[in-house]
């Protein structure tokens, strides 16, 4: 799969209700840069006759790395769990626990020369406050790298993709998955 593109980085806050995944307050977080989601895979072998005769693998963790353009003071409460009140700026206070979140992003696909859009989905992620860096202008732009942890929700798992031939249908879906109103 030839991924060019990266955009619409998305995310809502994750409950269980009535045994039932719920996503609440979706929002786009900001632009993205760079979305990359890497997977530690465990795998079983069982040898027999000198060969390897049955292989298991299975998905152990996923971290997600996701480089924004910016993330205001009003978003970086809602996802490490701070405290943002336009009159008194971010309170960061050292029992701030983050949520739970739903993410999302879309990625741009191209494949013999057809571009399509897929939406890809994190059913349950916990994401933990970035490094700043604050540099001479000279030196060039510096971006807020998040880091989130994935969890294996046992209701629906860690996640899903969905291919899309039109961007705004990507669109619509990942606001679906994040219960944002579709207007």
């Amino acid at each position: 799969m030839a991924m060019k593109g990266v955009q619409y980085p998305i995310v809502a806050k994750y409950a269980i209700v009535d045994g039932q995944v719920e996503y609440t307050e979706g929002k786009v977080l900001s632009r993205a840069i760079k979305f990359e989601a890497k997977k530690t895979v465990s795998e079983d072998k069982i040898q027999s006759d000198n060969v390897d005769s049955e292989i298991d693998s299975e998905i152990t963790a996923i971290v997600i790395s996701e480089n924004v353009d910016d993330l205001s003071l009003e978003n970086e409460a809602y996802l490490f769990g701070h405290t943002y009140e336009e009159a008194t700026g971010l309170k960061i206070g050292k029992d701030d626990v983050a949520p739970y979140v739903g993410h999302g992003v879309i990625g741009t696909r191209v494949k013999a020369g057809k571009k399509s859009y897929l939406a890809v989905w994190y059913n349950k992620v916990k994401f933990a406050p970035y490094d700043e860096t604050y540099d001479q202008k000279q030196n060039g732009f510096n971006t807020p790298t998040m880091t989130g942890n994935c969890v294996c929700c046992d209701v629906n798992g860690w996640g899903e993709k969905k291919e899309f031939d039109k961007l705004a249908d990507a669109v619509k879906y990942l606001k679906g998955k994040a219960n944002i109103p579709v207007i």
